[in-house]
């Protein structure tokens, strides 16, 4: 196992590379490229990653607890079951296309995130504020979302069925054609939200 701990390593160039198992913790990856990197269960705890490239990464169970990411982008990475938590001052992470299925999101500050397309069955997500958040046409089944806010955020054809929404904030949120069927909607919030053609059966 790779120990990197607090390496400096802004702007290098680590496409393909193979960093399984690898400790990155309090590492600066500040515009890093990382693409198609192996980094399964890769320790990232509080490292520094503004605007690192991570696109197409196996990230499979990771662990993000305290990384710095404003501007990161994850599209399209495999990220199963990834520790996201006290993520904090991380304006515009990209994750569109990225297979999220059973991450766990807590206690995250994620303004004007992007999961267009992504895939975020069965993920955990709790105490969390994702103002003005981009989930057009995303995967939501089965999600927790748990004293989670998100106004003014993008859900157009997103798929909630089955998800479990307790004390969720959608206020001014676009929610046409999205889905809720069989969802449980306990003091979810939706004023003045755009809802046409959304199911709520």
């Amino acid at each position: 196992d790779v120990d990197l701990r607090g390496a400096d390593l802004q702007l290098a160039q680590l496409d393909f590379v193979q960093l399984t198992r690898a400790s990155l913790a309090s590492a600066n990856l500040e515009k890093a490229s990382l693409a198609n990197a192996q980094m399964e269960r890769v320790n990232l705890q509080f490292a520094r990653a503004p605007s690192a490239n991570f696109q197409r990464a196996n990230l499979n169970l990771a662990d993000l607890t305290g990384t710095l990411l404003p501007h990161a982008d994850f599209s399209y990475a495999r990220m199963q079951k990834v520790k996201l938590t006290m993520i904090r001052n991380s304006e515009g992470i990209c994750f569109d296309g990225a297979d999220m299925e059973g991450c766990s999101i807590t206690d995250c500050t994620l303004p004007n995130a992007s999961f267009v397309g992504s895939i975020l069955r069965d993920v955990r997500v709790e105490d969390v504020r994702m103002p003005s958040a981009f989930l057009s046409s995303t995967d939501l089944t089965r999600i927790f979302l748990i004293d989670t806010y998100m106004p003014s955020s993008h859900l157009r054809h997103a798929n909630f069925r089955g998800a479990n929404l307790d004390h969720i904030h959608l206020m001014y949120a676009d929610v046409s054609y999205a889905s809720f069927a069989e969802a449980m909607l306990q003091e979810a919030q939706f004023q003045s939200a755009k809802a046409q053609g959304t199911d709520f059966s």
